[in-house]
This record gives structure tokens, C-alpha cells and sequence, in this order.
């Protein structure tokens, strides 16, 4: 900036420039927190089997095939199973009531009134469950974790917001995978609720399209650094997803 200030640096270098720092920053932030760590090649190396920790399973509880098969090789309908379904949203009635929360709600009554069993995972000042109209709804409190306080303490509070609710939500759902066997999670494409669930992986994760941060942006005329490094982790987001819905046809 000082380069550029003093006229040092032309302005398309230096928008270049800035560009690449978003771009290093977010690749970092994966590769150095979220993707799968590499081993050297002498600990890498083995011909032992591989031995996987056995997931804890309730007593005659069903295994968690995503997709069963009729013996006529046909898939069945979505009516005509029951699901385990895991929603997300930063807000949820009756504490919140803006677009995103509403939206939720309505799709967690229609799954719960079709037959499936609807899991929803908000924030909240303290982790609890309450069930509402046959919808678990269970608060996590993202604000209690430190693990992206750099961000914050450099001028990126948002990103360090949206990172750690996106942490504590992932915590839930690995637990709700264990303890109920959900099959799918559904997150907005606002707030990067299911972002770290996405990265992880095993389990897909279905992203609604919402308005964008580029977009809230640029209507407010208030672009800045933060709001350009979420708008390159919301398309992360929505390359990492299953599959991408809106909640309306234009």
C-alpha cells in the first residue's frame, strides 16, 4: 500500500498484487488448518492394513446407507423412505426471523411433516437441545472459540466470526453423525455455516444459494479485504458442495 501510495507500484500491479494475497491467504487457511495432512515417505510407507476406528453404532439401530436398493434394482423415492436430515443456519425462530432463519424453519416443518427425522444446528450462548414441533434444534456457541483469533486481531473480525460458528457447527454435526446417523446436511450459502463440514467430507452437504457477500457488498458500496476474502470462500464453498438449490426459480 505505501508503494502504491508514494506511486511506486501502478494501480493494476498493485490491485494484481492484493489479489494474490487474497488468493494465498485462502488456499493457506486450507491447506494449513482444513485439507488432509501429508506424511513424509518413510512414515507414509507401510504394508501393514489399515485398521479404521469403529463408529459407535446404538443397538439395532440400521447402518447408514445413504441410498437403498430395491430388489428389482430400482431406487426407491424419497416418499417412501425416512430420512436423517441436518440443517443449518446462524439463526433460527423464534430467536431470529430474517430471510435465511425463516426459510429454514419452513423446510425443517415440511421434512418433519413428510416423515423424516429434521435436526437444525444454530448459534446459541451455550450448547442445548430443544425439540419444537418435532424439529431437534441444537445451539452451538461458535463465539466461545479462539481458533482464528489472529484473524480478528488483524482487522478480519467476520472471518474469525464466521470460521469459529463454522468450526463449533462441524463439531455438532461429527456428533449428530454418530449419536443419529444423519445422512445429509443442508447449509445456506450465507454466514459458511457448513463450510468445514464440506471440507471434511463424509457427509454430503447441500448448499442453498442466498445472496452473496460480493453482492451485499457492492449494493453497499462497502467493499473491503474482509468482505472480498469471504467472497472467495463462499465460492470454495460451492465448489466443495453436493449440490447447490435456491430457494426460488429466478
Amino acid at each position: 500500500d505505501e508503494l502504491r501510495v508514494r506511486g511506486d507500484m501502478p494501480e493494476d500491479l498493485h490491485e494484481r498484487a492484493r489479489s494474490m494475497l487474497r488468493r494465498g491467504l485462502v488456499d493457506g487457511l486450507f491447506q494449513g488448518l482444513l485439507a488432509r495432512r501429508s506424511l513424509p515417505p518413510r512414515l507414509a510407507a507401510t504394508t501393514r492394513d489399515f485398521n479404521p476406528f469403529p463408529a459407535r453404532r446404538s443397538r439395532g439401530s440400521r447402518p447408514t446407507a445413504a441410498i437403498e436398493v430395491r430388489s428389482n434394482g430400482e431406487e426407491p423415492r424419497m416418499s417412501d423412505r425416512s430420512l436423517r436430515v441436518c440443517l443449518l443456519s446462524v439463526g433460527f425462530p423464534p430467536n431470529d426471523t430474517n430471510g435465511v432463519s425463516r426459510s429454514t424453519h419452513t423446510l425443517a416443518r415440511g421434512l418433519v411433516e413428510l416423515g423424516h427425522e429434521v435436526h437444525v444446528v444454530t448459534s446459541g450462548d451455550r450448547h442445548r437441545v430443544v425439540i419444537d414441533d418435532g424439529i431437534h434444534v441444537h445451539h452451538v456457541n461458535g463465539s466461545a472459540g479462539d481458533r482464528y483469533r489472529s484473524f480478528a486481531s488483524s482487522g478480519y473480525s467476520n472471518l474469525s466470526h464466521w470460521l469459529n460458528h463454522s468450526h463449533a457447527v462441524f463439531d455438532r454435526v461429527r456428533a449428530l453423525q454418530v449419536d443419529h446417523e444423519i445422512q445429509i446436511v443442508d447449509s445456506p450459502l450465507w454466514n459458511l455455516d457448513g463450510l468445514v463440514t464440506a471440507v471434511a467430507g463424509g457427509l454430503p452437504v447441500v448448499v442453498r444459494v442466498v445472496t452473496a457477500m460480493k453482492q451485499i457488498a457492492a449494493v453497499h458500496d462497502r467493499e473491503t479485504p474482509e468482505t472480498r476474502l469471504l467472497a472467495d470462500l463462499e465460492r470454495e464453498f460451492l465448489a466443495l458442495a453436493s449440490a447447490v438449490i435456491s430457494n426460488s426459480r429466478g
